[in-house]
């Protein structure tokens, strides 16, 4: 048997740049593979952003109920096995080892990507759990997603923006049909705001009821409490709350699919936001470094909200950037323009990253003052050095970006 590590490395080099993704393929691995009572209610979630945060959010809340529930989520930031948790807690490195085992003797000849082995491996083991909800996110797109190949009784959409555009499209409307392929007949659909047309013309197509917020459900946050009314059936609940909690719009989704499903709503929503803070979602680590995964312009606009509110707003921002090579970097710049006082760009350890050469050319055009880093190692020590008690060292732009800054921060702790 390999290791979780042999396998790992196995696994992480089959892109779909070398093996076309076949979700009938994956089907046929599937159904050898599991088996779903009838009662294990299924909710897909897509969305150019804030899919984490919603996913956390009913997770903590289904849990908060007393159901047993199988949580798949990607990418990772640490560790592989944070992609699948059950009732909240990882999966031992040992299980996954079993489930990939079990993949490579059902697919036969077949070749999967990374994306099909850890689905269908997060699945295999969830069939195992005798789970009341699996709560699944999309990795990109919805229509061709491995995660497709499962039936939603619920639907989500948080929100759509560009990116992934040399997958999905290059306008909305193009990027809206790709992601309401996780759409079914006749079952629900619960939609963010600002929703392209082609999205709500599959879900009128599939006969799907579909709620949509500030539409069908809104949600408010007064000096104590949190207000969610459902505009359909004119009910409202309030909810003591006193923190400054900023995904309020994932909040709201995720009460309105609890509310479809009818679980109880009596939650404690401080107690559940807490449990929901990811790591790299506008964390201040460590009350210096504002840890941010945003990668695309509308992401980093609501990082920009941030910076301007609460404690952030008048402190100089010195900004570590690393981005792939598909990303919009001039866009997530012009959104931090005025607001950022020094640009340190590196380059993240990831297979295709964005050039520092092709991030500078906008700099200059905008007259940023930067320095070009072969690494982010490197970028977020000379930001390091620059900051202090008020100011923020502020590192986004990539998964791979964030995580690498948190393992140099860790060691420099080690060592000191």
């Amino acid at each position: 048997m390999n290791s979780f590590n042999d396998w790992l490395h196995k696994i992480q080099g089959l892109t779909s740049r070398k093996i076309k993704p076949d979700l009938n393929k994956v089907k046929s691995i599937f159904r050898e593979l599991c088996k779903f009572s009838s009662k294990t209610k299924i909710i897909i979630v897509t969305g150019t952003n804030g899919k984490g945060t919603t996913i956390e959010l009913i997770t903590q809340m289904l849990l908060n109920n007393g159901k047993r529930v199988g949580t798949y989520t990607s990418p990772h930031l640490f560790h592989f096995s944070e992609r699948i948790r059950v009732n909240g807690k990882k999966v031992t490195e040992g299980e996954i080892v079993n489930e990939l085992e079990l993949i490579e003797e059902k697919k036969g000849n077949d070749q999967l990507t990374f994306f099909e082995y850890s689905t269908l491996a997060a699945l295999s083991l969830f069939s195992k759990k005798d789970l009341d909800y699996l709560v699944l996110e999309v990795g990109i797109g919805g229509r061709l997603d491995t995660v497709n190949i499962m039936d939603a009784d619920v639907s989500i959409v948080t929100n759509i923006d560009l990116d992934h555009q040399k997958w999905l499209g290059k306008d909305l409307e193009s990027i809206g049909r790709e992601k309401s392929g996780i759409f079914r007949k006749n079952r629900p659909v619960v939609l963010g705001l600002n929703m392209p047309s082609s999205i709500l013309k599959r879900a009128e197509e599939l006969s799907c009821p579909t709620y949509a917020l500030d539409k069908e459900f809104l949600i408010q946050q007064h000096e104590n409490s949190i207000e969610y009314l459902n505009i359909l059936t004119k009910r409202s609940l309030s909810f003591s709350f006193t923190d400054n909690f900023i995904y309020l719009h994932n909040l709201a989704i995720a009460i309105k699919v609890l509310d479809l499903l009818n679980e109880d709503l009596d939650l404690n929503l401080e107690e559940i936001t807490q449990l929901s803070k990811l790591p790299g979602r506008c964390e201040l680590f460590e009350g210096r470094y504002l840890m941010d995964v945003s990668h695309n312009p509308s992401s980093v606009m609501f990082l920009r909200k941030y910076l301007d509110t609460g404690s952030n707003e008048g402190k100089k921002v010195f900004a570590v950037l690393g981005v792939g090579e598909e990303k919009d970097a001039n866009g997530m710049i012009d959104n931090l323009k005025g607001r950022v006082n020094e640009w340190f760009v590196g380059e993240p350890q990831m297979q295709n990253p964005l050039k520092i050469e092709k991030i500078s050319h906008h700099l200059i055009k905008l007259d940023e003052k930067f320095t070009l880093f072969s690494n982010i190692r490197d970028a977020l020590h000379e930001a390091d050095s620059k900051a202090n008690e008020n100011s923020i060292v502020l590192v986004f732009g990539s998964f791979y970006t964030v995580s690498e800054a948190y393992f140099h921060l860790q060691k420099k702790k080690e060592i000191a």
